[in-house]
């Protein structure tokens, strides 16, 4: 399941680019924080701090301990992280914007999902493992979220697949995709079909030869030289 990561966070007094600009030189980074029945929060936190907990962790989705300094009163909350703006070139955290959200209730994610064992239509037989979709929409409790679903694939033969109605997902979690959708699949192996292409093109081409070769005869005949083929060498 996902871990909350404990933050600390400061109220923002700094607005408009400039200052905003000196607040990233001296290692801090602005944020928002917006909730459902409160105002939106303007924050700041260090750039250290942030990135530990942004990409410090395995999991794609990341939820947060806020602890935040709000002038004379100090407020203790838990957020999502909904969206983080980094600099193209530096790769630096620029921004991010923050979720509040309750312990008992629900948000919806996107779980990355990961393959477990080797098929044996892939291990026997040559086929290939196709994931096509790599993500499940979920929706649960914050304290059910998981940072990842692994599903074993080792079962599956050339031309089965596993839909996301066949996936075991934790206790508490619910998946909102379509149980239709296909979520891995195996593919027959197309090597053969690759190697006997050549192959024909090849003796198509020496049954085109033959003609010309034929014909060749009564050009030499006539004292004519034949083409020259490539590149001369002057």
């Amino acid at each position: 399941m996902a871990k909350a990561i404990d933050l600390k966070a400061y109220a923002r007094a700094a607005k408009g680019r400039g200052p905003v600009g000196r607040l990233r030189r001296s290692g801090r980074v602005p944020a928002v924080l917006y909730g459902k029945r409160t105002d939106a929060v303007s924050l700041e936190v260090a750039e250290k701090d942030l990135n530990a907990a942004v990409h410090g962790t395995s999991s794609e989705n990341v939820l947060l301990d806020l602890d935040m300094e709000l002038g004379d009163k100090s407020r203790k909350t838990t957020a999502f992280v909904q969206h983080v703006q980094h600099d193209p070139v530096t790769g630096r955290i620029l921004h991010v914007d923050l979720h509040e959200i309750a312990a008992n209730e629900k948000l919806k994610a996107h779980v990355p999902v990961r393959s477990l064992g080797e098929p044996i239509g892939v291990k026997t037989f040559g086929g290939i493992l196709e994931n096509i979709l790599r993500e499940l929409h979920v929706e649960c409790l914050p304290k059910d979220l998981p940072d990842r679903i692994e599903v074993d694939v080792s079962g599956l033969n050339v031309g089965q697949s596993i839909h996301v109605k066949e996936i075991a997902v934790p206790d508490g979690v619910a998946v909102l995709n379509s149980g239709d959708v296909v979520v891995f699949a195996v593919a027959a192996p197309t090597v053969a079909e690759e190697e006997a292409a050549p192959a024909e093109g090849a003796a198509e081409g020496a049954a085109g030869a033959a003609p010309a070769a034929e014909g060749a005869a009564p050009a030499a005949e006539a004292g004519q030289a034949p083409e020259a083929k490539g590149k001369g060498k002057g």
